[in-house]
């Protein structure tokens, strides 16, 4: 009897269910939707691509002196350049704010602190008296006062969030140009009337003994007495000393 060539039958039959499988695996797979692939955040801007989006010009301010000044209670003068004014200070590697005072003879800039920025400070004319209270080196009313008087090219290192101020005391106008470490240092001031209060109040509020108070007030001892208008004295707009 012949012999019989090829596969038997029940190897043929699985060569066959299997290869038929594969194909119609191959084409689910081929007609299948293909599932959205995940979202990406945005890509942050790069350092350089910030910088970019400003024109050259930007970084420059060509005269302090031009900007629009306000006055200080104190009868003195501050242009501000910062993050309101100056987009490009709140840049990420910049994050700075500039600053020029001007005070007549005798005036002070009254006691502030900024509350995210600490102060880098340079007299450029006059005589001008600086002082920082510092409230976190003892209970009132022994905190420590540091004071100096500088002239020009002086400079000055006021901390952050440390209450400061500065006095004209020559007889020139007195200047000083600040730099601080924020774009948005933040300015909190004090009464400006203050030193007009008798010493001790002014020594409990701001924590420091009657001799600091002279040296922040500019007084020998006592605060001068207040004086306080009496339109009917004869003399209109007359003054009267309180006792």
């Amino acid at each position: 009897m012949p012999r019989r060539s090829g596969l038997p039958a029940a190897a043929a039959l699985a060569v066959f269910l299997t290869l038929t499988a594969a194909s119609r695996a191959a084409a689910e797979v081929a007609n299948a939707t293909p599932s959205p692939s995940p979202s990406l955040p945005p890509k942050r801007p790069t350092l350089a691509s910030q910088r970019a989006a400003y024109d050259a010009a930007d970084y420059v301010v060509t005269d302090m002196g031009a900007l629009p000044g306000k006055a200080t209670p104190g009868g003195g003068t501050v242009r501000v350049a910062a993050l309101g004014s100056h987009p490009v200070l709140g840049l990420p590697d910049l994050d700075t704010a500039a600053g020029l005072v001007t005070l007549p003879p005798g005036a002070v800039n009254p006691p502030h602190l900024h509350p995210r920025a600490a102060e880098t400070m340079a007299v450029t004319a006059g005589t001008l008296e600086v002082y920082i209270i510092d409230s976190d080196s003892a209970t009132p009313p022994d905190r420590r006062v540091v004071r100096h008087t500088l002239r020009p090219r002086g400079v000055a290192f006021l901390p952050r969030s440390l209450l400061h101020g500065q006095r004209c005391v020559g007889e020139e106008v007195c200047s000083f140009f600040a730099v601080l470490s924020s774009a948005d240092p933040g300015v909190h001031a004090a009464a400006h009337r203050l030193c007009d209060a008798p010493t001790a109040d002014v020594a409990a509020v701001l924590g420091v003994d009657a001799a600091a108070v002279a040296a922040v007030c500019g007084g020998g001892g006592e605060a001068p007495p207040r004086k306080r208008r009496y339109p009917n004295l004869g003399k209109r707009g007359g003054y009267k000393e309180e006792t």
